[in-house]
């Protein structure tokens, strides 16, 4: 689980696959004997290990770990509170999900810490992708003065892990009051309004 939250994950116990519902799964069926055990998740390490099985119930308690560093997940953490700042929980988590939608984007960089500081460039200059980079927002949340915010900042990203998308697949957002109305984000498909934030395709 990630926090009180547990992601969808993928358990192959010898030829039987299942997935997960709410953290678990059950397995019947199986002869005596080892098994190799292999489970993935999307944004977690894989596990695996080896089960005996005998002719009682067997249990499995199983932690699996992100494959993001401290510093991807602190600076993850900054991004969702300078971007999500006065938004609802369900906003907050909107903006963490729609940036792992970026990381499985084959047009994006392919770990967390370059999609968050990708520049793109327009008419010979570069330009970040998320403004609080670009206006140093990023870097006024202080965890050790302002834990609440940093602590909801983690919520949002842990439930944006286990699979929770309210963004509803979109890669980006903008707010409508903020950007001209012929901005190329206007253009894009939209998926759903969330408070101030517009997600988009």
């Amino acid at each position: 689980g990630v926090g009180e939250l547990t992601p969808k994950a993928i358990v192959h116990i010898g030829s039987h696959t299942m997935a997960t519902s709410d953290g678990q799964f059950t397995v019947t069926g199986l002869e005596a004997g080892k098994y190799e055990v292999k489970i993935t998740s999307e944004h977690f390490h894989p596990y695996e290990g080896n089960i005996t099985i005998t002719s009682e119930s067997v249990m499995l308690n199983v932690t699996m770990k992100t494959k993001y560093t401290p510093e991807e997940m602190d600076l993850f953490a900054r991004l969702v509170y300078a971007e999500a700042a006065g938004e609802s929980t369900l906003g907050r988590i909107a903006v963490a999900a729609s940036v792992l939608n970026r990381l499985a984007d084959s047009r994006y960089p392919n770990t967390l810490k370059e999609v968050i500081m990708q520049t793109v460039e327009v008419d010979g200059k570069s330009y970040y992708q998320y403004s609080p980079i670009l206006d140093g927002r990023i870097w006024e949340l202080d965890p050790k003065t302002q834990p609440e915010a940093y602590t909801a900042s983690m919520q949002a990203i842990y439930a944006a892990l286990a699979g929770e998308d309210p963004s509803q697949g979109a890669t980006g957002f903008y707010n409508p009051s903020k950007v001209s109305p012929t901005s190329w984000v206007t253009q894009q498909p939209r998926t759903v309004k969330i408070g101030n934030h517009q997600f988009f395709l």
